[in-house]
């Protein structure tokens, strides 16, 4: 998610009142979590800008993601943040996320990376220099995978490139996915025992006005299969996604077909419910029953020996980026614990699922037939 625009948060919030408001949105699912085994690995989102802004460090937010149970973290390594002006690298900034990734590692949490963030720069290139562009990319993906070694499970590309805040054209997606798989195989190439997946995350729901679900798939997948190793999914079903059903089984089914017809595997990218407005306890009830209803989805249509892992969005609160959000502050609560690291109700739910019989420890599933067969 990470970044929505205006337009559409107003719509969903007005949708969300339209409805009874949030209490009224919650999900009517049933809870039968216990004793549910969860097919998948847990992982949880760590926001770096909440991170470097704060007191803390990073090492709290690590001991709080492991104490939650979760086998992996995901956190972003912008490339605005590297590279904010053509040629200007900040190396500071590179090392204080490979640091992360380093005290990850030494704690046992596999790591998803997501590469996204264009700088402005970058994207100005792109409308005037396009092979300018794409070897910048290339740098970027590199550098940081260089940097990372072999310490990387999971590389996302882009950020949810079926909506219409991602800044690219939708007809450089495929490339995207193509230049930053080649830029990822020449920095493996110098660590040959490293072998992270590649993801793609299409967002499914309403709250993006404009965005293509159906065919951003029928167009990406096909055309970038020998870039892609994972298809994550990000749906916030009856809970941020205000107009969504509250099921899973709909784009689990389409992703399904994907997954079976181009051998890849799946994910959730990122899922999570506010507390704003709707409070602790309603956010847990939330994780209770969407996450059971999510295994029941998988289960049922047969993609459990290829769903990888479950990424919650996210952690910790963060603090507002954008005038709107001091106004409605949805998405800074989605976190399962409060900006001073204090867990909330959900925090304990999901150890209560986590220890009910969740692999939490793994990365992920591999397939044996799933290589990457992509070459420049």
């Amino acid at each position: 998610m990470n970044r929505r625009s205006f337009l559409g948060a107003m719509l969903a919030a007005g949708a969300w009142w339209a409805q009874g408001g949030l209490a009224a949105a919650a999900p009517r699912m049933s809870s039968r979590s216990q004793g549910r085994a969860f097919p998948w690995s847990w992982s949880v989102n760590l926001n770096v800008r909440a991170m470097t802004e704060n007191s803390f460090g990073y090492l709290p937010y690590l001991d709080l993601a492991s104490l939650l149970g979760a086998g992996l973290v995901r956190f972003d390594i912008f490339w605005s943040d590297l590279e904010p002006e053509r040629g200007l690298w900040l190396e500071d900034r590179l090392a204080w996320r490979i640091g992360l990734v380093d005290a990850a590692r030494r704690k046992g949490l596999d790591l998803i990376v997501n590469l996204s963030g264009y700088p402005r720069w970058a994207l100005d290139e792109l409308a005037g220099d396009r092979e300018g562009f794409y070897a910048a990319w290339r740098s970027y993906v590199g550098r940081v995978a260089a940097a990372a070694r072999n310490q990387v499970a999971y590389y996302q590309l882009d950020n949810e490139f079926n909506t219409i805040l991602d800044p690219l054209p939708r007809n450089q997606d495929v490339r995207v996915f193509h230049e930053g798989a080649r830029a990822l195989q020449e920095a493996r190439a110098r660590y040959p025992t490293g072998r992270a997946r590649i993801v793609i995350n299409p967002f499914y729901g309403f709250s993006h006005i404009g965005s293509d679900w159906a065919g951003a798939l029928a167009t990406v997948v096909p055309a970038a299969t020998d870039a892609i190793d994972v298809i994550a999914l990000d749906d916030y079903p009856g809970s941020y996604d205000f107009w969504n059903d509250p099921r899973w089984s709909r784009p689990l089914e389409e992703l399904g077909y994907y997954a079976r017809r181009y051998d890849k595997l799946l994910a959730v990218g990122e899922t999570g419910c506010p507390t704003y407005l709707l409070g602790d306890a309603r956010q847990a009830h939330w994780y209770g029953t969407a996450l059971t209803s999510l295994a029941a989805s998988v289960k049922g249509l047969g993609l459990t020996d290829r769903f990888t892992y479950v990424n919650l969005f996210e952690l910790v609160d963060r603090p507002p980026l954008e005038l709107w959000e001091f106004w409605r502050p949805t998405e800074v609560t989605l976190g399962l614990a409060h900006r001073n690291l204090v867990p909330k109700a959900a925090f304990y739910e999901i150890q209560r699922l986590i220890a009910s019989g969740a692999t939490a420890r793994s990365p992920g599933r591999r397939l044996p037939s799933q290589r990457l067969s992509y070459s420049p």
